[in-house]
């Protein structure tokens, strides 16, 4: 779903430019993008968007799993600027 907004047009930009190590280029190229965007935050709800409109109920998460180790700060509220 993300794919065609991230990954393919960086790569096609890497390619056009033929680097030596293309598929090591357009991975780190894509973990910046993905770290830029916060894509990772965005996965988990969109999955959830698909699941409820085919009428899937979002799976419970497993009783054995644990909440993060380092919760993510709280933030201010503004996208600006770090949690803290």
């Amino acid at each position: 779903m993300y794919k065609f907004d991230t990954v393919v047009p960086e790569a096609f930009r890497i390619a056009a430019s033929s680097p030596a190590n293309p598929d090591k280029v357009v991975r780190l190229a894509c973990r910046d993008i993905f770290r830029e965007t916060n894509i990772l935050k965005k996965i988990i709800p969109g999955i959830e968007d698909v699941l409820s409109a085919g009428g899937i109920q979002t799976p419970e998460p497993p009783k054995a799993s644990v909440p993060p180790a380092i919760p993510e700060p709280k933030g201010i509220g503004d996208a600006g600027h770090r949690g803290g």
